[in-house]
């Protein structure tokens, strides 16, 4: 089945109100097996409206909207549904006994709001539970409209509870997707090492997403179940896995800091960070994550020389032959946490955030067991969103020495 979905309200085209509402229902709807084939904003103009579900209905087989319900001249989504289907509107006697509940004792409120419970006598009556107005869906020669209110509110339980048992009795398949997070590697050179994979296949498809979390490949398939989508993916998965191997940080979607509180938790471990141009993002995100108390006791911001010296025992030397931005440096910080501090697992960042030449240029460093990994990585955009990023790059780092740990301990 084609929807399209319609979202109706002045204020959202001004921008004054955020659209969470396509949103929601295109995941809601994809993971039905529905095809989403266009979204659009209509303000509050009845022609307009008018024009856009008529023509809609020649490309799809439902149109569901949100907004543009209510009393007076605020009824002007469902109004114009059932002009498009050329119905007559009459009174529905459940939805008027709960507005006379709802203003019992104000008359005049009641007289007011009366029309919100007028719907076609074919129509299927939304009630909602939140709210005045009810939302309906109409049908007509296949086709159906479903108007919903506007108030995310209003609008989530009501598809939730109503429209969608409804809908899954038109449902012949599920969509169902799952997640591969990779490190290291940008999307383009992701890409790269699975293009015959994303050519090739086309159910399930996998496609590539850069997020602030990093790259992620998404595997989607379409099956009559969830059973049978998980046995569309798995042998696709397998395949990227080969590929990847351990740059995959996560399979199920977490972001980086919690997959290493969950093995820092898993091995009783204490980490500490020691942080330049990152000025505590990465303790940051780690202390995002409930429980992380008992695993990171205390943290550095060491921003200038003086205190990477003074609180890391970074040599004065080093500085001045490699810089503050260099390798060895950062081979340093990691050396002062581990040596000086009670801690398992040692994180260190160093770098240009900009403006400058060099912005983007960093060293993310991470010790455990001895072993210290430095990496340099090359980031470009704007100063902050670089420091968020080098922030995460040091977390996925120290997933990948944990895990390199365990594999040589087994």
């Amino acid at each position: 089945m084609d929807i399209e979905i319609i979202t109706v309200g002045t204020e959202l085209l001004l921008g004054d109100t955020l659209d969470t509402n396509s949103h929601f229902l295109s995941k809601e709807l994809k993971n039905l097996g529905f095809n989403i084939y266009k979204k659009v904003t209509v303000g509050d103009n009845t022609d307009r409206l008018y024009k856009e579900i008529k023509e809609g209905l020649e490309k799809v087989d439902m149109i569901i909207t949100t907004g543009g319900l209510g009393p007076t001249n605020d009824d002007l989504t469902k109004e114009t549904a059932i002009r498009v289907f050329e119905q007559e509107a009459v009174l529905h006697k459940e939805s008027y006994d709960r507005l006379v509940d709802y203003f019992e004792g104000r008359e005049e409120a009641l007289e007011g709001n009366t029309k919100q419970a007028c719907f076609p006598e074919s129509a299927t009556v939304l009630r909602n539970d939140h709210g005045t107005a009810p939302g309906a869906v109409l049908e007509k020669s296949g086709k159906y409209i479903a108007v919903l209110p506007g108030p995310p509110a209003e609008m989530q339980p009501m598809y939730e509870n109503q429209l969608k048992p409804l809908l899954e009795k038109k449902a012949d398949s599920i969509i169902y997707s799952e997640s591969l997070s990779i490190g290291r590697l940008g999307e383009w050179e992701m890409a790269k090492k699975v293009q015959d994979i994303l050519e090739n296949y086309s159910n399930p498809t996998v496609a590539p997403y850069a997020k602030k979390e990093g790259v992620i490949l998404k595997i989607t398939a379409k099956a009559a179940d969830k059973e049978k989508a998980l046995a569309m993916i798995q042998p696709v998965k397998e395949e990227i896995k080969e590929i990847f191997g351990g740059l995959i940080y996560s399979e199920n979607g977490e972001n980086r800091q919690t997959v290493l509180y969950k093995l820092l938790k898993e091995k009783h471990l204490k980490v500490m960070t020691a942080e330049s141009i990152t000025g505590g993002l990465a303790a940051s995100k780690l202390i995002d994550i409930p429980g992380m108390s008992n695993h990171l006791k205390e943290s550095l911001v060491v921003y200038s020389d003086e205190a990477k010296e003074k609180y890391l025992k970074v040599n004065s030397d080093t500085l001045k032959e490699y810089t503050a931005v260099s390798e060895e440096v950062c081979r340093e910080m990691v050396e002062g946490l581990l040596e000086n501090y009670d801690t398992d697992l040692a994180i260190a960042t160093t770098g240009y955030a900009g403006p400058g030449d060099n912005a983007g240029l960093s060293f993310v460093g991470v010790g455990y067991k001895g072993k210290i990994n430095i990496e340099e990585i090359h980031f470009k955009g704007e100063r902050n969103k670089i420091r968020d990023r080098v922030a995460g790059r040091a977390l996925e780092e120290a997933i990948f020495l944990l895990r390199e740990e365990e594999k040589i301990s087994k």
